[in-house]
């Protein structure tokens, strides 16, 4: 009885199963990076604006060379996109060591970021894989030159 209210409700609810939108970040340079994806919410920025100013404890640390990090988004990617202020997706790219060796305020103050990424929702479907996921390389790839990025694609 109890299993049988149990399907009655969950298949009522809209939300049921709660899906995950993932978007991979993967390491292909040959040292270890640490990330941070401007999301917004609490304690965290959006583009326009770029500016360090979100907490180095969300950071996330540390993604070894070769490696590839899952990041979920609690709706469609899509949605995510057009709910931020300019319909753009800010990844930014640490250096592990710069991390480890700089205070945040210097990071935040000489903008010690290896790549960041401001990536529009073409940008985000230009790199989806065939499964529908999109993977953003560090260092970027020749797919990704007209993305906008900082520094700029081949400067590095």
């Amino acid at each position: 009885m109890l299993l049988s209210l149990l399907l009655v409700i969950t298949s009522q609810c809209k939300n049921f199963p709660y899906n995950r939108y993932p978007i991979y970040i993967e390491n292909q340079s040959l040292s270890d990076i640490c990330l941070y994806v401007a999301w917004g919410g609490l304690g965290g920025i959006s583009y326009p604006d770029t500016i360090l100013s979100f907490k180095n404890e969300l950071i996330i640390k540390s993604i070894k060379s070769g490696q590839t990090y899952k990041d979920y988004y609690g709706g469609s990617l899509d949605d995510m996109l057009f709910s931020l202020p300019k319909d753009t997706l800010s990844i930014y790219i640490f250096s592990k060591d710069t991390l480890d060796i700089y205070p945040w305020t210097i990071i935040q103050n000489e903008y010690k970021v290896l790549k960041r990424y401001d990536l529009s929702i073409e940008d985000i479907h230009i790199l989806y894989n065939r499964y529908g996921i999109p993977i953003v390389t560090y260092p970027p790839i020749e797919v990704m030159k007209d993305m906008k990025m900082y520094p700029p694609y081949g400067s590095d």
